[in-house]
């Protein structure tokens, strides 16, 4: 029986919740195939950059979240449910663009807009839409073509592509977690699931045991010592957890009393602690608002509560992060399966049908804040009455991937089509609906700006893991200034290694690294103005 085989067998919904621990005081997934070694893999991306995502399940309203309350349609369309008399529009305080207003419980947004932390992507969907829930989801986790299934997700093939070993020879920290009980298929990969899933940190406390007398060699031995691995791999993150909680449980912001903020409250602590996971997901369900839409109230639920779930979470995630000087290394991003009908349902208590097209956010100290795309055009609607989109979600993605991630171009192309000929991604958006287009992010990692030749981009680094030296090797094309420095996984200075100019060809810098604990750092070498990375290893 193959692994994956093997996994889908697994009784009570193991295959999509994950194989279920009791770790002390709290419920785990352990996820992994994963044969323990202490030998760490070499990062192969050049950035600590990460990522967080936030689920919004059940398909947001995008018409009621930035609101084109100039649109005369609107008020037509949504007699009931939208914003349409005076004093309503005048609530509409915060204004993006003169055009649209923000829904007044996302208020606690507008600061961190001011401050052009805030991107607004307007109008995303897919070319052939799937109003079914799970259907629409399958096609956002997996980012691949509507018409074809994919069984793993981009989240977990993004990674896998970091660690091209993984399994076999995995990191330190959790490639991915996930906080609280819903598991996303974003995290499928080829060999199971890449990410963990936990409560709390703070109590993630391994008790599990197990014998280590010989397998035998048969199929079923194959899947016991699968089994034992997982065993493995689970107490070793344990003890990770154990040794930065609840020391590092801090915060330097006073969250507000809902779920979504407790949870983003604790990708805060584990992104402080120092832990190196690249991608972070958590989850707000009840947007599958039909008939329990219409309250504009945040106190008695529907959309309006949950927006300032997401608004009031969502700010002081970020000031956590800029309180705790993190915040440059975070994206936040939000994604739901679909949008809204552009109609409401009719009636004093109405809310809205599945959709198609709905806005996005993106929010970060790097994050070039303003309006993408287009007010979404409610004169041209399909045959079903919704929006058409403006953006494929997979342009959404290749921008993560290649301006924040640092994914090259083609790699990302194979990435977001995984099961197709690739093709690649426009990763610059139209500024407030103009013809200027640029990246989301102030300064991305995978644009080329100049039209002459780069040195070579790979920062080579032999032995990895080392001990007491290894070698940097790289490309030049000309003669060139170079600094090269080295720094502990907080970005903190250990010492300049090198300052001088070198010559056109390939250099190699020996460093000495016997004085060095056990552990990572980061070589960063400066060639002129451009920048590289490369993470190291030692071991003792």
């Amino acid at each position: 029986m193959k692994r994956r085989d093997f996994l889908k067998a697994i009784p009570l919904g193991a295959a999509v919740a994950g194989i279920p621990f009791a770790f002390g005081n709290t419920r785990a997934s352990a996820l992994f195939d994963f044969p323990m070694q202490k030998m760490l893999q070499p990062l192969q991306n050049t950035n600590d950059n990460i990522l967080v995502m936030i689920y919004l399940e059940g398909g947001n309203d995008g018409l009621n979240t930035v609101v084109p309350f100039e649109d005369p349609l609107y008020d037509s369309f949504r007699p009931t449910i939208g914003f349409t008399t005076p004093d309503e529009k005048n609530s509409l305080i915060f204004r993006p663009r003169p055009d649209l207003g923000m829904n007044p419980q996302l208020n606690a947004l507008q600061p961190l807009w001011q401050e052009n932390k805030l991107a607004i992507l307007q109008n995303v969907g897919n070319s052939n839409p799937d109003l079914s829930h799970f259907r629409s989801s399958d096609i956002w986790n997996s980012a691949s073509d509507p018409t074809i299934n994919v069984p793993t997700g981009w989240a977990a093939r993004y990674l896998e592509n970091l660690y091209p070993n993984y399994p076999q020879i995995a990191p330190e920290d959790p490639l991915a977690i996930s906080i609280g009980y819903y598991q996303s298929a974003a995290f499928f990969g080829s060999n199971g699931l890449v990410n963990i899933r936990i409560d709390d940190p703070r109590t993630y406390l391994s008790n599990a045991v197990q014998k280590n007398n010989a397998v035998p060699s048969t199929e079923g031995g194959v899947e016991l010592a699968f089994m034992r691995n997982l065993i493995s791999l689970s107490n070793v993150y344990a003890a990770r957890f154990n040794n930065l909680f609840p020391k590092y449980a801090v915060n330097s912001v006073t969250y507000p009393d809902n779920q979504l903020a407790r949870d983003l409250q604790k990708v805060a602590w584990c992104i402080a602690s120092g832990l190196k996971t690249k991608v972070y997901y958590v989850h707000l369900k009840g947007f599958d608002t039909h008939i329990g839409q219409f309250s504009k109230d945040p106190t008695v639920g529907g959309h309006a509560q949950l927006l300032k779930y997401l608004g009031d979470a969502m700010f002081a995630f970020q000031r956590d992060l800029e309180g705790l000087k993190v915040d440059q290394r975070v994206l936040t991003m939000t994604y739901s399966e679909f949008g809204r009908r552009v109609s409401g349902l009719g009636g004093e208590s109405s809310g809205t049908d599945h959709g198609t097209a709905a806005p996005q956010f993106l929010l970060g100290s790097n994050v070039a804040g303003n309006v993408y795309g287009k007010t979404p055009d409610l004169k041209n609607l399909d045959n079903n009455g919704n929006l058409i989109y403006e953006f494929e979600f997979r342009q959404m993605y290749a921008s993560i991937l290649q301006d924040w991630l640092g994914v090259d171009a083609d790699t990302t192309a194979t990435l977001l089509n995984p099961e197709a000929t690739p093709s690649k991604f426009e990763t610059k958006f139209p500024v407030n609906a103009s013809g200027v287009t640029q990246s989301l992010f102030h300064a991305p990692l995978g644009r080329v700006t100049s039209s002459t030749p780069q040195n070579e981009s790979i920062l080579d680094i032999s032995p990895n893991p080392c001990r007491d030296e290894t070698t940097v090797r790289f490309q030049l094309l000309q003669s060139e200034n170079i600094i090269l420095t080295l720094h502990d996984t907080g970005g903190r200075l250990i010492r300049e290694l090198y300052n001088a100019k070198l010559g056109a060809g390939t250099q190699e810098i020996k460093v000495f690294t016997h004085d060095l604990a056990s552990g990572s750092y980061y070589f960063r070498l400066q060639i002129g103005g451009e920048v590289k990375t490369g993470k190291i290893t030692c071991i003792r």
